[in-house]
């Protein structure tokens, strides 16, 4: 709760970026750039865009998303060949009873290496991805951090520091899911 009684909001990306609320209620006899303890203020979240999520990304954590995306449309293919492998074993099994078992199993090794395909594929997208999101949300904790312990003194008078890890965690842990 702040001052007021309002439950107030960090906000995460404000504090990355460096905006500051201008000053309104220092009656002309100061900086209009620093921000006023007393003036807590409720804001409206705001929907971030993917481009803006991932501008924390190095060259090799985007390397490792394109490698996460390129096995995850991978992935996404080999989902309808499953389909027609299914409707070749219907046609393999409706067949005559000559040449069964050889059509059967040659149906049922083309799923066997398509499973596998598809196995390793989603086992290395869902890396990328984790691998990925974890870094980013590492860096927007050390980021975070930052703009922390950077305020001033009258800043951690208004706000509970009891609840900066929470809320801190709380974004985070958003943006990772978002990711």
């Amino acid at each position: 709760m702040g001052a007021n009684g309002k439950a107030e909001k960090f906000s995460l990306s404000k504090k990355l970026f460096g905006k500051k609320k201008k000053n309104t209620n220092n009656g002309g006899n100061g900086p209009d750039d620093v921000e006023d303890p007393n003036n807590v203020h409720v804001e409206d979240t705001k929907s971030v865009s993917y481009f803006t999520l991932f501008g924390l990304a190095d060259k090799r954590d985007k390397t490792i998303l394109a490698v996460g995306v390129i096995a995850a449309l991978i992935n996404g293919a080999l989902m309808p060949l499953f389909s027609l492998l299914f409707g070749n074993f219907a046609d393999a099994a409706a067949g005559g009873i000559h040449g069964f078992m050889h059509r059967i199993s040659k149906v049922a090794w083309e799923m066997c290496v398509l499973g596998a395909i598809s196995f390793v594929a989603s086992s290395v997208f869902n890396t990328c991805f984790t691998y990925f999101s974890e870094n980013q949300v590492t860096r927007l904790r050390v980021k975070y951090l930052q703009a922390v312990v950077g305020q001033d003194i009258a800043w951690f008078d208004v706000r509970t520091p009891a609840a900066l890890p929470a809320r801190m965690s709380e974004d985070v842990l958003k943006v990772r899911d978002a990711i």
